[in-house]
């Protein structure tokens, strides 16, 4: 099986085959493949063998979502943070990506686990404070690994920074020299306004679709509990038309800007759920025509009013989804 990280192939081990998380390099996770189903290991899993095998034996090039960095790119000092700011940066202005902390590279390729981090003056939460200070706004993905690295000795580490593409925030400017940055031919290049405005409109969208999301999902909870209401009522008392007929309001049946950015088949759920609302309230105004101002709900009244209150829940349990995915 051949793997495509970047632009470059390698030799993989499918035994460590896992699931992809998409929300990092457009979508996926770092790997392109060709004839099977492997992408990383989650960092939690990550050790010196599986760090060495990887991307140091695998051969696997610098690239538009890869990075290597030497141990001692690692400092204190307000340059060297500066750096670390602006890489991170970079990669979120970008399509997202992953740098690692302790393998030093050649011509971008990897030459091999350097002398290491040492954890005892460097832990993740170290690394994460001086993104949080010193990258604005703050990174939405970002996720930082410490890799323990027996064989160079006690306390020595590699890190692996995981770094998701911006949205909701985008773009990320670095504070120190209030610039933004965009990794671009294997480094960091400043933006240019035109990608500056880009990132915001992206952001821009990006916020607006978890907006109607959070609308729609006002009104169809609204509309589910409409249905389990008049569930309740009893089946063989007369009832005011008006009290079981179930409003939908003009915006919710004019939103066809809110739910273009729903998937097809739930585009075509709610829909239905319109649909079968509408049919439910023309038979309350044509039954029981004898009682003029009332009605009663039949068995199969109250089986379309079941039928209407589950597809308004599991269309609110998608859109919620929508809504948690929100950083």
């Amino acid at each position: 099986m051949t793997v495509e990280f970047g632009k470059c192939t390698g030799a993989v081990n499918n035994a460590l085959a896992m699931v992809p998380r998409p929300i990092y390099a457009d979508q996926q996770y770092f790997w392109a493949v060709r004839g099977g189903g492997f992408s990383m290991r989650e960092l939690k899993d990550w050790d010196e063998a599986y760090l060495d095998r990887q991307f140091v034996q695998g051969k696997l090039r610098e690239s538009q979502s890869l990075e290597y960095k030497a141990s001692a790119a690692l400092g204190k000092q307000s340059a060297e943070k500066s750096e670390l700011c602006k890489d991170v940066s970079a990669f979120a202005n970008a399509g997202g990506g992953m740098i690692i902390y302790g393998i030093a590279e050649n011509n971008h390729d990897p030459a091999g686990i350097d002398g290491c981090v040492d954890a005892t003056i460097y832990n993740g939460e170290w690394i994460e404070n001086v993104l949080t200070t010193g990258v604005k706004p703050k990174i939405e993905q970002l996720e930082i690994a410490a890799i323990d690295l027996p064989s160079k000795g006690k306390d020595r580490v590699a890190f692996a920074v995981r770094i998701g593409q911006a949205m909701a925030m985008a773009p990320h400017q670095n504070a120190s020299d209030s610039k933004y940055y965009r990794r671009h031919n294997f480094k960091a290049e400043p933006m240019q306004d035109n990608e500056v405005r880009d990132a915001m409109r992206r952001s821009i969208a990006y916020g607006r679709k978890f907006g109607l999301a959070w609308s729609l999902v006002v009104e169809v909870r609204r509309l589910r509990a409409a249905a389990g209401e008049r569930h309740k009522m009893p089946g063989n008392d007369y009832i005011p038309r008006t009290s079981l007929m179930i409003a939908v309001s003009p915006e919710f049946r004019g939103a066809g800007e809110a739910v273009i950015f729903l998937e097809k088949p739930d585009r075509k759920m709610l829909a239905e759920l319109v649909r079968e609302i509408d049919e439910y309230n023309s038979i309350i105004e044509t039954v029981d025509q004898g009682q003029r101002e009332n009605a009663r709900l039949s068995d199969a009244l109250k089986r379309k009013l079941s039928e209407i209150e589950t597809r308004a829940n599991d269309i609110a349990d998608k859109l919620e989804k929508i809504i948690d995915e929100y950083p």
